[in-house]
């Protein structure tokens, strides 16, 4: 559906002169890619709204993503296996989210961040097959991602010392924003433990 989708956007722009024949297939590639995040967000959204954890859902998001984007990690070989992969990996942390008590937030969130720190120092960046660094990218995205991992380490450590429930409970879905992401990059790092970093 969003390849055909893709393909209509595409020859849309075609037609009106904004983008040329010759780079047909990189923006179908693109638009089909950016159609497979809407998606992919309104779902995880949608089920928020359902779960009604909104709030939790969106620092789940924001973690995940600021270590996604640097660290790298699984990359499903199609769409489709990245929507349900998605959807899947949510219903977990929803399901995390209901069983850990707000007592225990404090603790779980420095045990948390302390063992994404330790994948990400180890691991990251990771250049899944599917998704390859291109040439100068894995220095870079070494050295952010563990400048961003160490300074949030820093942040939970000093929010260890602060007597607040309500802070710790909201830094919960942060983190284990942040742990699912470690986890997808240990996992394409076990997956791909033979292919070349660049």
């Amino acid at each position: 559906m969003t390849v055909y989708i893709a393909k209509k956007i595409t020859e849309f722009f075609i037609q009106c002169q904004v983008i040329k024949e010759t780079d047909r297939e990189t923006y179908e590639y693109c638009f089909q890619i950016l159609l497979m995040n809407i998606i992919n967000f309104g779902t995880i959204m949608l089920l928020g709204i359902v779960f009604r954890c909104v709030i939790e859902t969106i620092l789940f998001v924001i973690g995940f993503t600021i270590i996604r984007k640097q660290a790298g990690g699984y990359h499903s070989s199609t769409p489709i296996r990245c929507y349900l992969l998605s959807v899947a990996n949510y219903i977990v942390f929803v399901f995390l989210l209901s069983i850990i008590p707000s007592a225990w937030a404090k603790l779980i969130n420095l045990l948390i961040i302390a063992l994404a720190c330790i994948i990400i120092w180890l691991y990251a960046p990771v250049a899944d097959k599917n998704k390859p660094f291109s040439i100068g990218e894995y220095e870079r995205y070494k050295r952010n991602s563990r400048l961003i991992i160490s300074l949030l380490f820093v942040f939970n450590l000093c929010a260890f010392f602060i007597k607040n429930v309500s802070m710790q409970v909201h830094m919960l879905p942060f983190d284990l924003g942040i742990l699912f992401a470690a986890v997808s990059l240990f996992t394409s790092k076990l997956l791909n433990k033979n292919a070349p970093s660049v």
